[in-house]
């Protein structure tokens, strides 16, 4: 916290400074005529005496932690979520590149400083809803690989069917993969985050591959058939219907056709 005092004259000044000796208990240890500190229990409050010509400016800068209230961590989070959150509804509304923090803060009623505690800048919260993306992606279907399916390529179709039909009920994900497909500009600094996306489409493969080597151990698939390439050919095929659903809304039904469309891609298959 920041308090200011102003002094017309020098007796005002010496004046005004003694009622801050006094009301922080007396501690002071004058270093000079122009600047002393005080001690506080567990802070330390510094008083500056600034002189522009016959103004005198005192400036009291106090341990903030002593004074307010921590916030918890579950309502730091919880802001934290608020802002992205308010971030999607722009950037789908506006486009990344046309929207602002101020739009983003309005959206989420909170001060722009409450970005700043979160975000560094508006890149920073593009990055947080890219990674939140690829995270549930991720963990979804490695959450699934644990389980040690008798019929891998089965399991993977479920997996598949249920990730496209989830897309037509969660609207924040469908916002999200819109912004990321279809209402973003990738030039410029945005370039890294196509870098990004080959990463993270690479350890999806990854980890599609695992049930078709699965597959392969229980002879549901010939030897040689080549894991990653059928992993990929997979991952364009689901990113397809994606951004033909996204771009068609709601022309499409995913949950009446979303098992048709998986179906054909593993008809053929063990």
């Amino acid at each position: 916290m920041v308090a200011y005092l102003s002094g017309k004259t020098e007796p005002r000044r010496r004046k005004l400074a003694s009622c801050w000796r006094l009301a922080a208990g007396g501690g002071c240890e004058s270093a000079a005529p122009a600047f002393f500190m005080v001690r506080f229990k567990l802070s330390v409050t510094t008083v500056l005496l600034l002189p522009s010509q016959c103004y005198y400016t005192y400036v009291v800068v106090c341990n903030l932690l002593t004074i307010m209230p921590r916030r918890t961590k579950a309502e730091a989070l919880e802001t934290r979520n608020t802002i992205l959150d308010a971030a999607i509804d722009v950037f789908f509304e506006k486009g990344v590149n046309s929207s602002s923090l101020n739009d983003i803060a309005r959206k989420a009623k909170v001060t722009r400083g409450a970005i700043y505690w979160h975000f560094k800048n508006k890149l920073h919260i593009f990055s947080a809803l890219h990674d939140q993306l690829y995270s549930y992606l991720a963990d979804t279907i490695f959450q699934d690989l644990q389980n040690d399916h008798p019929h891998p390529l089965l399991q993977l179709e479920r997996l598949c069917t249920e990730l496209i039909i989830e897309l037509q009920h969660d609207q924040n994900r469908f916002k999200a993969l819109s912004i990321v497909y279809l209402r973003c500009d990738y030039s410029g600094e945005m370039g890294q985050f196509l870098e990004q996306q080959n990463v993270n489409r690479q350890r999806t493969i990854n980890l599609f591959s695992r049930y078709f080597e699965r597959a392969k151990l229980h002879g549901h698939l010939p030897n040689d058939i080549n894991p990653q390439t059928l992993s990929a050919a997979l991952l364009a095929y689901i990113s397809g219907i994606v951004i033909e659903y996204i771009r068609s809304y709601p022309a499409i039904d995913l949950d009446t056709e979303g098992a048709g469309f998986m179906r054909l891609f593993f008809r053929n298959m063990g």
